[in-house]
């Protein structure tokens, strides 16, 4: 092969290198980053929540964190109001934590009718254009037998399922 032949593979390479590197990245805050136009009874929660940014897509991800069940069923209901109407809730056995995944708009679109993507193969990207909830229930913080589910939220219980060694988790159905 002659020597610029190989100068343009490596660059190329290189590009494509870097390219797939900058798609899957993301950005971390150590607060919870949303929207101005989120109910302001959620406000209180910023400090104890983070947010990230996951790639290309600009799907964000915001964890919060319960100090207490009161507080979780003080917020429960407005954070109901930002859940996308059809979107599901994904109960995990966890540690009294939820997280809320929605895409990046900074307006009021995360309360449109859900558009899934039935396509995906990939479970979480069937919903990348809806705000779904993520709840992780411990039993104490988070007590199902004392916060109410919306009748029209699809309830996707993985809290008792068994994962085979070295599967991915986001392949399962939801």
């Amino acid at each position: 092969m002659q020597k610029p032949m190989k100068i343009v593979i490596l660059a190329l390479l290189a590009c494509c290198v870097f390219a797939s590197r900058s798609l899957a990245e993301g950005k971390a805050y150590r607060f919870g980053a949303w929207p101005e136009d989120w109910p302001k009874e959620l406000e209180p929660l910023r400090q104890q929540s983070q947010t990230t940014t996951i790639g290309l897509a600009s799907v964000l991800r915001h964890e919060i964190r319960f100090n207490n069940r009161e507080q979780l069923e003080a917020a429960w209901p407005y954070l109901l109001q930002i859940r996308s109407k059809g979107a599901p809730i994904v109960l995990f056995k966890g540690t009294g934590e939820m997280h809320l995944q929605s895409p990046s708009s900074s307006d009021a679109s995360y309360r449109s009718p859900v558009n899934q993507n039935a396509n995906a193969r990939v479970a979480r990207r069937r919903w990348l254009n809806a705000t779904y909830i993520e709840l992780h229930v411990d039993g104490r913080i988070v007590d199902l037998n004392r916060i109410k589910l919306p009748a029209d939220a699809p309830i996707v219980d993985k809290r008792f399922r068994k994962l085979p060694k070295n599967s991915d988790d986001t392949a399962t159905d939801m």
